[in-house]
């Protein structure tokens, strides 16, 4: 098992630990034996805690061998009778509206508009 030394900031400044040249930030808890983030050794925390700025600073901080607890996983529970849909009738119906002014034909169209198109004639003949 791999030791820990967790210190946590209980202030809402950062904390600068000089002989270590670590700064723990405003309310975080950090693990300074983790070899992936510090390069510190056991014996250079425990010096600090002794006698040096883990020491001076030990009521805006707190060490702890043992690390945060991790955060319960919420679930949503769920239902033994979940409501089931029937698929009988929809849930809305939508209505279509029916105009009458927009029932006519291509050539009722056409035959209503021929005079537009007449005054819109291409500028350019058509090839042929």
């Amino acid at each position: 098992m791999k030791k820990e030394f967790w210190v946590a900031n209980k202030t809402k400044r950062d904390v600068a630990l000089s002989d270590l040249r670590v700064t723990i930030p405003a309310y975080k808890i950090i693990n300074l034996l983790d070899q992936r983030h510090y390069n510190l050794t056991l014996e250079q925390l425990e010096a600090s805690a002794k006698s040096g700025s883990l020491f001076k600073r030990n009521r805006i901080l707190a060490i702890n061998d043992v690390g945060p607890a991790p955060a319960p996983i919420r679930q949503i529970p769920v239902s033994k009778y979940p409501g089931i849909r029937r698929n009988d009738r929809p849930i809305r119906t939508v209505e279509t509206p029916n105009y009458e002014e927009l029932q006519f034909s291509d050539e009722m169209f056409a035959n209503e508009n021929i005079d537009i198109a007449e005054e819109y004639k291409p500028i350019l003949p058509k090839k042929k």
